[in-house]
This record gives structure tokens, C-alpha cells and sequence, in this order.
């Protein structure tokens, strides 16, 4: 199995995971979890990890994929098309 983007991140960039929590104010416990492929992040959460590394949210949402351009497409209009669903009450 691959390093996790987050765990290559957190190696390459010398933090630890136990940081990485603290800035994101979740436990250590759950960015552990995430970086053993034990569990994925939520959206919301994948977009702050995003935001702190800059690592791609779908590359957080689904790490083991090797999508190709047009699928990686595809599927970022359908993850923003939840999003927005999922933003507004109305829907």
C-alpha cells in the first residue's frame, strides 16, 4: 500500500500528525486513522486539510485512485454538485 498524502506531507514537511491535529483542531487520533487508511475524512474536513497542505481534496476523499484527467473531472463536478446541494436548505 502507498504513504498516505497526508503522512508524505506531514514527513516531507517535518510536522508531525499530532501537529497536523492541533492546527485542525481534531484529535490525533482521527489524522492517524486517516493517514492508515482506516477511515476518509469528510468533505468538510478534506477541505481543510486541503487548505493547510494543499494536497488535492480528492486526492484526501479517495487515496488509492489513479484517476485519469477526464474522470478526475467528472468526478470534481459531481463532488461540487453534493456540495452545493448540501449548502442549500432549499434543495
Amino acid at each position: 500500500m502507498n504513504i498516505h498524502p497526508l503522512k508524505m506531507y506531514s514527513l516531507e514537511n517535518k510536522i508531525t500528525l499530532k501537529e497536523i491535529a492541533k492546527i485542525l483542531n481534531k484529535t490525533s487520533v482521527t489524522i492517524y486513522r486517516i493517514t492508515e487508511y482506516k477511515t476518509t475524512p469528510s468533505p468538510k474536513l478534506a477541505k481543510k486539510i486541503s487548505d493547510l497542505t494543499g494536497i488535492s481534496i480528492l486526492e484526501l476523499l479517495y487515496p488509492n485512485e489513479n484517476f485519469k484527467i477526464n474522470q478526475k473531472s467528472n468526478i470534481e463536478k459531481q463532488h461540487r454538485s453534493i456540495t452545493i446541494c448540501n449548502n442549500n436548505p432549499n434543495i
